[in-house]
């Protein structure tokens, strides 16, 4: 089963579609429980901290929001991640 939303192309939010997709086909799949990791680097910065953060920020952010609208249930409380 696909998601519906849109994920950034970056890399933080092809894990999460794929991460969104497992968690959507759990009914199908073998195992009671499962457990996902995603990463993403390039914050050891020891200098530009703040260029990095204002790169990086915006990059989840985007993954994050649409990983919440794909894995809500239309049965979950209206906003579980508040």
């Amino acid at each position: 089963m696909e998601p519906t939303e849109n994920f950034p192309t970056d890399k933080i939010g092809k894990q999460l579609l794929q991460v969104a997709r497992l968690m959507k086909a759990h009914d199908k799949l073998p195992n009671e429980r499962a457990v996902f990791f995603t990463e993403l680097g390039g914050f050891d910065s020891h200098k530009d901290t703040h260029a990095t953060m204002d790169s990086r920020m915006p990059m989840i952010n985007g993954a994050l929001e649409a990983f919440k609208k794909a894995t809500l249930s239309p049965y979950s409380h209206p906003d579980p991640w508040p």
